[in-house]
């Protein structure tokens, strides 16, 4: 994981639902593998998002969400 990614990882593990943690992980680190091969295509976004937002907490999905509209503009090859 590059810096961003651990920043962004970070952020969103501290959001997580507790006991979506492992689930969670796993998810972010196939979004990051996928950003370093240059396969993360808005079709993987849009796939993407609603599992994340099913595995955060209710009071920090908006906040969530508006940095995943701006990381993702960011690192979704297009």
């Amino acid at each position: 994981m590059n810096d961003g990614q651990k920043q962004f990882f970070q952020f969103i593990m501290d959001r997580t639902e507790p006991g979506n943690e492992e689930a969670m992980k796993e998810l972010l680190e196939n979004v990051f593998q996928q950003q370093e091969k240059g396969t993360f295509a808005q079709m993987e976004m849009m796939a993407m998002v609603p599992k994340m937002v099913a595995f955060l907490r209710e009071d920090a999905r908006e906040e969530v969400m508006e940095i995943v509209k701006e990381y993702g503009s960011k690192h979704v090859n297009k």
